[in-house]
């Protein structure tokens, strides 16, 4: 590996696997030689999502991302650029308007639904990680997020998770597990995988050492 290219790790799963647990102890673990770039910053906006059946818009497709933007922003972040952008705002009236500044560093992380699914962002990808969880916990997880963070009624989160959340998972996340250099079963103490997520990092950059 060149030693002035990143170390650039995937991070998917099915929704309310642990993603942002992972992500916060690469972050407490590495600061500030970690950059992270999620999906989530990268929806379209709310009048370009498609909507399903009921009228519901389904944000779990790709084509709910601004895929093309992400690729550059990521490209950009390989190439040691600092990348600037509007931050997504969930289920908010007339938010104020938030720029993140998002300065490359010698490890990044490229989480998301969809990061296997998109063969160029797969292509950029040093190591793909994939997080498992029983559905049920998942759900649980998902629920307290969107309600407690994210304004979103509890009805409306659990029609999305059986509507849309699900039917995705199996269509455009779960496909790529095989391919993955790892699975983490996150269910219980993640007390061994996260040693052996550090070991991953240590093994693979300076940065720890």
């Amino acid at each position: 590996m060149n030693a002035n290219k990143p170390f650039v790790l995937g991070l998917s799963g099915l929704s309310g696997a642990g993603k942002t647990f992972y992500i916060q102890h690469l972050k407490s673990l590495l600061k500030m030689n970690l950059s992270i770039l999620t999906f989530d910053d990268y929806y379209k906006p709310f009048s370009e999502q498609k909507v399903d059946e009921n009228g519901v818009p389904n944000f779990d497709l790709p084509s709910a991302l601004n895929i093309e933007l992400y690729i550059n922003h990521l490209k950009s972040l390989m190439e040691g650029q600092t990348v600037r952008k509007e931050q997504y705002q969930f289920e908010l009236e007339n938010p104020e308007m938030k720029i993140l500044e998002i300065p490359s560093a010698p490890v990044i992380i490229a989480e998301g639904l969809f990061v296997y699914e998109i063969e160029e962002i797969r292509d950029l990808l040093d190591y793909k990680i994939f997080l498992t969880c029983d559905e049920s916990l998942c759900l649980e997880r998902r629920l307290k997020r969107d309600t407690e963070e994210r304004g979103i009624p509890k009805e409306r989160s659990t029609y999305q998770w059986d509507a849309h959340v699900l039917p995705a998972y199996k269509q455009f996340i779960k496909p790529y597990q095989s391919m993955c250099d790892v699975t983490y079963h996150n269910e219980g103490s993640p007390e061994d995988n996260l040693k052996q997520l550090t070991k991953i990092v240590q093994e693979r950059t300076t940065v720890l050492n």
